[in-house]
């Protein structure tokens, strides 16, 4: 049963990659999630789940990736550093801030 669920939850989570054409804002929101979900007191079974669903498909670090070797490959170093140090920090950020939100007003 829990197989079939994160079957689902990645089926979902690809369609609202499907519908965002910003690779950082899903990747945000996916950090944002995924932040919430270390941080609540939920079962593991659910936690699991939604990460490995629904996470593993939102966020697209794959085209983050192919956009990072692009600056590279075409020796654009300093947008490559730029790139890569600030969606990071974003993503770190966001994974923070759910974390936060999830202590705050969850647990």
């Amino acid at each position: 049963m829990q197989l079939f669920l994160v079957l689902i939850f990645s089926l979902l989570g690809l369609l609202i990659r499907s519908i965002c054409t910003s690779h950082l804002l899903i990747n945000f929101a996916g950090c944002i999630l995924l932040g919430v979900l270390y941080a609540t007191k939920i079962n593991k079974s659910i936690v699991y789940i939604l990460s490995i669903g629904l996470c593993s498909s939102l966020t697209t670090y794959s085209a983050f990736f192919i956009d990072s070797l692009n600056y590279l490959v075409s020796a654009q170093i300093m947008k490559f550093i730029f790139y890569l140090l600030s969606y990071c920090l974003v993503c770190l950020f966001g994974m923070i801030l759910g974390y936060r939100l999830s202590l705050k007003f969850l647990n």
